[in-house]
């Protein structure tokens, strides 16, 4: 396929995957409110927002591998020498799988714990009826957060390799999947909390399996380089980024907040008056 087939499917299949989901959104979004019940989706939302921190930290990181890919996939292309091309490509996919397993596993050592605590103890205000299906709640996004750390090195193949139109098949496959799980939940009343998130840590677990299964198959340059995995210049230079990253993310934030409505505008009282001539 040439370079402007693959760019026009990529384009299609990405905004068609986007209104895909969105029209499936507008229905089970309203499904799942009336089968978890307002008390339950209140406490699903709760509790699996104690992982939101490992979501910025996984997407910060998942940029900065997904840039190092491009680079290094991109000067293979034009590389003399395809065998040092194809060898600085796994070398670079070693590093990152190495540090997208050491960081959610050190996250997931201390944010667990530290999770399950604040729902134990009654730092979140949850219902006694309903704390254990929090804690497995909590667990589920907690896997799910895990995996899907680890498989970025292997998804951010599919975009630095221009396979994105692959990557939106699992989008349509998970949204339909989501949609028959969601109508049977409307359609079977009960206690739906700890299955939900069962069934949604699913919908990102396996996914994100079969992603790097395939690549492991599909693409050359992914395959490890034990001696690579532990190169600090490397290690450096991606965290390096991912942290330059987050701080553009939260001067942004930070300058947002400066120039928010309340602080630039002017009340009536303190507005100058005009003096008549």
């Amino acid at each position: 396929m040439s370079p402007n087939k693959r760019i026009f499917l990529n384009i299609v299949a990405t905004y068609s995957r986007s209104l895909f989901a969105l029209a499936c959104g507008l229905f089970s979004a309203r499904w799942v409110l009336e089968a978890l019940g307002q008390e339950d989706f209140g406490l699903y939302g709760v509790v699996g927002g104690l992982v939101a921190f490992i979501g910025i930290v996984n997407s910060l990181l998942g940029c900065a591998v997904g840039r190092f890919y491009a680079v290094s996939v991109g000067a293979a292309h034009v590389a003399a020498d395809k065998a040092a091309a194809l060898y600085e490509c796994r070398a670079w996919f070693s590093t990152a799988v190495l540090v997208h397993t050491v960081v959610p596993l050190v996250l997931m050592l201390i944010g667990e714990p530290l999770g399950e605590y604040a729902i134990r103890v009654g730092w979140l205000v949850v219902p006694p009826n309903r704390l254990a299906e929090c804690l497995w709640v909590f667990r589920f996004a907690c896997l799910a957060s895990f995996v899907s750390m680890v498989g970025v090195p292997f998804q951010s193949l599919y975009t630095a390799k221009q396979y994105i139109a692959e990557l939106t098949l699992y989008g349509f496959a998970t949204s339909l999947l989501n949609l028959g799980f969601f109508y049977y939940m409307v359609t079977h009343p009960g206690v739906w909390l700890a299955k939900y998130g069962a069934w949604t840590a699913a919908m990102l677990i396996l996914p994100a399996a079969i992603i790097a299964v395939r690549a492991r198959f599909v693409f050359p340059e992914c395959r490890l380089i034990p001696r690579e995995m532990w190169n600090r210049a490397r290690i450096r230079q991606l965290t390096a980024f991912a942290g330059w990253q987050a701080f553009g993310g939260f001067g942004c934030i930070a300058r947002g907040l400066r120039a928010s409505p309340s602080s630039s505008t002017a009340t009536p009282s303190s507005a100058p008056r005009a003096t008549p001539p």
